[in-house]
């Protein structure tokens, strides 16, 4: 699978030769990979190169060791599956439960070389199926091919059989050109750590003999320090900077007691608030509880009212009672009179009809006045009961 060539001239750009086609497409799913060898066949080691003129350059200076088949860019002749046959084969797939995709959809590469393979895998479908293969090739009159290998022309040829591995070249070529990538990743990935090894190693030879300077520095600071701490100089700096130091703490302190200060003023103009509002709300409560307390004086003073109106009103309605119970009495002597005069006419019945008529009347008539007695007797039983109700409801 490797394609070894001579530059034709001097100063050849060797970007101009793609590869093969083999190493320019990446199969996407790997049971695809035997259908995908048999579509191209043996395209799939034909050389893909910009144009025709560096084709021609190749085998005339290229010192080529093999024959070899070149697609010049520029020239080769894309085929392709029509739409309206991709449609209507994956319609056919469809109702016979399977699938049916155009083999160029089914492997990966530049747009670079798209032409090249659209010309070796353009005018081919993959069909999973051996019956729906057939069916879609008689109908689009489109190359079929099935997962397996089998080839369904439009002119009705049919070829098959054992596969003899293949599919294998197409898979490890995958695998070669995705390890490929990953190594070349690795390898600018390695070179970008030693290069950033490098720069560190320096930076650290650096850091070495500047921390070097700096303890000799510090030794000499040292020792200049401890010379000037001697001098009169010296014993006047600590003493300025001992006397800086309690002039920063006593600084430190008033501003504390300022801060303090201020808290306790703000704590006490909040309280002072707190208190005229605390204030208020109990004048405005004293002020609700007087209202009241006049309403319920005032309610007291009606129902003492309503109270001594019902006393004088049960007082008249006893004095009444008291009245027609009288009445009651008299009618009830009445009553006696008079039945003791009807039992006296009864006797003398057959003495005198009419005055025993004259007694059934009176008799009558007593007994209508009792009857009007007792029921006015009962209303004022009731209205007595009532207003004793109401006086009871009143003194509570």
């Amino acid at each position: 699978l490797s394609f070894n060539y001579s530059d034709p001239v001097r100063g050849f750009d060797r970007s101009k030769v793609k590869g093969l086609v083999a190493r320019l497409v990446d199969v996407k799913l790997p049971k695809h990979s035997t259908a995908l060898e048999v579509v191209a066949g043996g395209k799939l080691y034909q050389v893909v190169v910009d144009e025709a003129a560096t084709g021609k350059a190749l085998l005339n200076n290229g010192k080529l060791q093999r024959r070899v088949t070149i697609i010049p860019l520029d020239k080769v002749m894309p085929k392709k599956v029509s739409s309206a046959a991709c449609d209507k084969a994956s319609s056919m797939a469809k109702d016979l439960n399977t699938t049916a995709q155009p083999a160029i959809e089914l492997v990966g590469f530049d747009e670079e070389v798209r032409s090249a393979i659209e010309y070796v895998f353009g005018s081919t479908l993959v069909v999973d199926g051996m019956k729906a293969a057939n069916s879609i090739c008689d109908t689009t009159k489109t190359r079929t091919v099935t997962l397996d290998g089998d080839v369904y022309e439009p002119s009705g040829l049919i070829s098959g059989g054992s596969n003899n591995n293949l599919g294998s070249t197409l898979t490890r070529i995958t695998q070669l050109t995705a390890a490929s990538k990953e190594l070349k990743e690795k390898k600018a990935r390695l070179k970008t750590v030693v290069k950033k090894l490098e720069s560190m190693s320096a930076q650290s030879r650096q850091y070495e003999k500047f921390s070097a300077e700096l303890e000799l520095a510090q030794s000499e600071l040292s020792a200049v320090e401890k010379h000037i701490s001697q001098t009169s100089y010296g014993m006047m700096k600590d003493k300025f900077d001992s006397m800086t130091k309690e002039v920063d703490d006593a600084t430190a302190e008033v501003e504390l007691m300022n801060k303090t200060k201020d808290e306790k003023w703000a704590l006490h103009h909040e309280l002072k608030e707190k208190e005229a509002q605390l204030t208020q709300d109990r004048e405005n409560r004293l002020k609700d509880t007087e209202s009241r307390v006049k309403e319920a004086k005032e309610l007291v003073a009606e129902k003492e009212t309503a109270a001594r109106e019902a006393e004088n009103e049960s007082q008249e309605l006893d004095l009444e009672m008291k009245s027609s119970q009288d009445d009651v009495n008299v009618a009830c002597d009445a009553v006696v009179v008079a039945q003791k005069a009807l039992d006296a006419a009864k006797e003398e019945e057959t003495d005198t009809e009419m005055k025993v008529g004259e007694l059934k009347a009176v008799w009558e008539e007593a007994k209508a006045v009792l009857d009007e007695l007792e029921k006015k007797l009962k209303l004022c039983s009731n209205e007595i009961s009532s207003m004793s109700k109401e006086k009871s409801k009143l003194i509570k």
